[in-house]
């Protein structure tokens, strides 16, 4: 009886002590990433009694416009925004309640990416119209963009977009992992309030060439209890997104689809499926679509490795240059 008291005892201390140290773990944290909240690298604006942090570099005749994967924001375009910005006006962004930006209602926010986006770059003095360029989520986003207004887009680039298509369109075992993630996704603020998501991403691959600052702030914002939040409240809503661009079926604007190995999501039939998604996202266009398949490269590997995101550049300079001429 004494052992199994002594044990009781013991498991009782574990239950209470690790809830608390992950919580100073946490706290201690965040204190940490204090300075890096407080600088963001772009400008802070006004929408809608909101400041929206956005982050404009380089000069051209066209202004692209950098929409990024869920739970990712500006900072995730580091090694990209650079090399875009020797021959163009860029503009990266962090979506309400991510990174830099202020907080939003999820349940109120969401619906209004696109008049948000729009209007923050108005109020920020950028002209279009806009090539929109969407990494993962971001490229489901630009999709739905244009499928509610092309008047102020000139181009439409994804890189790695998902999710490929509605759920329903999807393998069993497709739908059945994303449905799970969204269920899952419910989690992940309580996580992060214990610090699980600051210990679980403190060593976040991005890339062979990667940037470390920005490293830094994006392991800084995957600890935020509000990044956190926001990230997965768009996450559940990545099956209503795709349903909404789907009505984009066809489109005067050009289109360039790039896409990697595409197979973040261990998932059967993933990879296939994109690959196939992009080639559809290409022939949306009935004047200039362009598909390409860098086959090696990672999902984030396009964004931060030099030799993939090199061949990304290339394939966006040369595209934008073909529609110029047209």
């Amino acid at each position: 009886m004494r052992t199994t008291k002594i044990i009781g005892v013991i498991f009782l201390g574990l239950i209470i002590v690790g809830p608390v140290t992950g919580l100073v773990y946490q706290g201690i944290g965040s204190v940490q990433d204090a300075e890096i909240r407080r600088t963001p690298p772009g400008r802070l604006i006004d929408v809608n009694g909101n400041k929206l942090h956005i982050d404009c570099r380089g000069s051209g005749t066209n202004t692209l416009v950098l929409e990024a994967g869920g739970l990712s924001f500006s900072a995730n375009w580091a090694l990209l925004q650079p090399m875009l910005a020797r021959q163009h006006r860029v503009c990266s962004y962090d979506r309400p309640g991510l990174g830099w930006s202020e907080n939003a209602n999820p349940a109120d926010a969401l619906p209004a990416w696109r008049s948000t986006l729009f209007t923050l770059l108005d109020n920020a003095g950028e002209q279009g119209p806009y090539v929109l360029i969407g990494h993962s989520l971001g490229g489901a986003l630009i999709r739905e963009y244009a499928a509610e207004d092309q008047s102020n887009i000139s181009g439409l680039i994804f890189i790695d977009s998902g999710p490929p298509g509605p759920y329903s369109g999807m393998s069993k075992k497709m739908r059945e992992h994303f449905e799970e993630g969204e269920k899952a996704s419910r989690m992940l603020p309580t996580l992060a309030r214990f610090g699980l998501m600051r210990f679980n991403f403190r060593d976040v691959s991005l890339g062979d060439d990667f940037p470390d600052n920005e490293k830094e702030a994006i392991k800084a914002f995957l600890a935020s209890i509000r990044h956190i939040d926001i990230g997965a409240a768009e996450f559940r809503r990545s099956d209503e997104i795709a349903h909404a661009g789907e009505t984009l079926t066809e489109t005067t604007i050009p289109v360039l689809a790039i896409i990697g190995r595409h197979d973040h999501n261990d998932v059967e039939g993933h990879v296939a499926a994109g690959l196939a998604y992009h080639r559809k996202l290409a022939d949306l266009s009935v004047k200039n679509g362009r598909f390409l398949h860098i086959e090696n490269a990672g999902h984030f590997d396009l964004l931060g490795t030099n030799r993939y995101a090199n061949k990304v550049v290339s394939a966006i300079d040369a595209f934008i240059a073909a529609a110029d001429e047209n």
